[in-house]
């Protein structure tokens, strides 16, 4: 729910101002998110590869980036800080945007049949 400056809860009822301890908690969820995903990003070993070229520890700079955006993910969808649809879209754009995965195939997760199939009952319904 975005933050308004006025909350009233009847038509005839006065508004009065939000307090400022709402406010605070208001812009900490929305900070939170993307201080834990550069964290998580920043957490995360990098990749060390041996001679031959296979991967020996940690992850490559896709699956450091994928980690942080699923934090970010889990943080907002929790927090509610954004609408639940929003944060359904966003690997669909932070993941082609950060270089983890070309945009066909981060979006190739939402195009299947059967959500269709769903999408369209619930258009009909």
């Amino acid at each position: 729910m975005p933050p308004r400056a006025l909350v009233s809860t009847n038509m005839t009822e006065p508004t009065r101002p939000v307090s400022l301890t709402r406010r605070l908690l208001t812009v900490c969820r929305v900070i939170l998110g993307p201080i834990l995903a550069v964290l998580t990003y920043l957490a995360l070993p990098d990749a060390t590869f041996d001679e031959s070229g296979v991967l020996t520890a940690g992850l490559s700079q896709e699956g450091r980036v994928t980690a942080a955006v699923g934090v970010l993910m889990a943080t907002m969808w929790v927090l509610e800080s954004i609408p639940l649809s929003i944060t359904a879209l966003l690997p669909v754009t932070l993941l082609p945007l950060l270089g983890a995965v070309p945009v066909a195939d981060a979006a190739a997760p939402y195009a299947r049949d059967l959500l269709f199939l769903f999408f369209g009952g619930f258009m009909l319904g």
